[in-house]
């Protein structure tokens, strides 16, 4: 009876005690990881929403005045302001701008209705969850200077020479620790190939 081996109770409580710690260390290794990755999942999502967005607009800006030297149709930047741009092509060479991806806006609109700004081509949205001032456009002329007064009047449209995009979009949910969204911002440099020089 007294050769019996076993655990004493003492022996099971301490056990008990340092599996209960290492369990916990676990979980909160494992909590804290999958809050990253969460955090990072958003933040790539948005990374690459405003990649896409802005590689539309730069296609979309090279383009600007593309026509027919044949059959003019007066393409070019029709409304040039800081936060929303209106922009022309003869795509098919017809002389006018009214088919269908010749007369061009981009603007930030809510279209969903959710409450956040989407930025809109068309006012079709393209990118969702943009920050407030989330788009801003800059005109340089063709010294490289920028030309502050916006929206430009009709001259002054037709001395840009290149356009800044700065485009700014937010997470679409807040981070669990701050309470606030975490914003990702995409810049670019377009020289529109088809305006007069």
């Amino acid at each position: 009876m007294f050769n019996q081996k076993g655990f004493t109770l003492i022996e099971i409580m301490i056990a008990l005690a340092l599996s209960s710690i290492l369990v916990t260390a676990i979980y909160a290794f494992f909590t804290s990881q999958e809050k990253i990755y969460n955090i990072q999942d958003q933040i790539s999502e948005t990374q690459q929403n405003l990649r896409v967005g802005l590689d539309k607009m730069i296609k979309d800006i090279r383009m600007v005045g593309y026509e027919n030297y044949l059959n003019p149709a007066g393409a070019g930047i029709a409304v040039a302001a800081a936060t929303s741009i209106r922009i022309t092509a003869d795509l098919n060479g017809d002389g006018d701008t009214s088919d269908t991806n010749e007369n061009i806006i981009y603007s930030l609109y809510d279209s969903g209705g959710d409450g956040d700004l989407d930025l809109g081509r068309n006012s079709q949205p393209l990118v969702e969850n943009i920050a407030n001032n989330g788009l801003q456009f800059k005109y340089f002329d063709e010294s490289n200077t920028e030309l502050a007064s916006t929206p430009l009047g009709s001259a002054d449209r037709l001395a840009v020479r290149s356009i800044e995009v700065i485009l700014t979009a937010q997470t679409a949910r807040r981070n669990p620790d701050t309470g606030s969204y975490l914003t990702r911002t995409l810049t670019s440099r377009v020289t529109p190939r088809n305006l007069a020089y």
